[in-house]
Order: C-alpha cells, then sequence, then structure tokens
C-alpha cells in the first residue's frame, strides 16, 4: 500500500500552491491513501487564544466546499478530519473518502 502524508499552507496563496503540489504528486505517485492535516481547509484557527463562532462558522462552510478539491485526489481514498456541528455541539470529525 502506498500512502501520501502531507502539510499544507495555512494561508489562502500558501494553501493552493501546496494543494496544486499535493494533486501532483498524487497523480504521479498514484497513492492508495493520502492522509491530511487535520482541518485542512481552512486557516489554523485553535491557536487563537478565545473562540470565535464566525472563525467556526467560515471553518464549517470551507470544509463543506472542499469537496470538489478531495476528487482532485482520485482514485486515492482520502482521510482527514472537518468541523461539524451536531445541534449546539462543535465536533472535529474524521471522515474518509473514495471514489
Amino acid at each position: 500500500m502506498k500512502i501520501t502524508v502531507c502539510q499544507l499552507g495555512d494561508k489562502k496563496e500558501e494553501f493552493r500552491t501546496s494543494w496544486d503540489l499535493l494533486v501532483n504528486h498524487a497523480q504521479k505517485a498514484k497513492p492508495d491513501l493520502v492522509l491530511l492535516p487535520e482541518l485542512a481547509f481552512s486557516p489554523w484557527f485553535a491557536k487563537k487564544p478565545h473562540f470565535d463562532p464566525e472563525v467556526w462558522d467560515e471553518a464549517v462552510s470551507a470544509h463543506e466546499r472542499s469537496h470538489q478539491l478531495i476528487r482532485e485526489l482520485s482514485p486515492a481514498c482520502v482521510l482527514g478530519t472537518k468541523p461539524v456541528n451536531t445541534g449546539d455541539k462543535r465536533h472535529n470529525e474524521a471522515f474518509v473518502w473514495t471514489t
């Protein structure tokens, strides 16, 4: 089994560049599995000392829009985490994406 583990840039421009490099690598190396960083599709908000609900909601939205990006890693199985709201609670939920 071939596995790709990566880091992605936190700022928008850095993310796009590192994502394009990851996709290029995946197309050439053809890994069976790609492991993404925690909450890969939004800036890392946990470094801030206080919780901001707007930042959380933006992170949830960014991860909901990430499906098209994840498809670019096909046919690899992709593992990652995403922020989700469950009732009045917030969670960092693991996901497995396959084609």
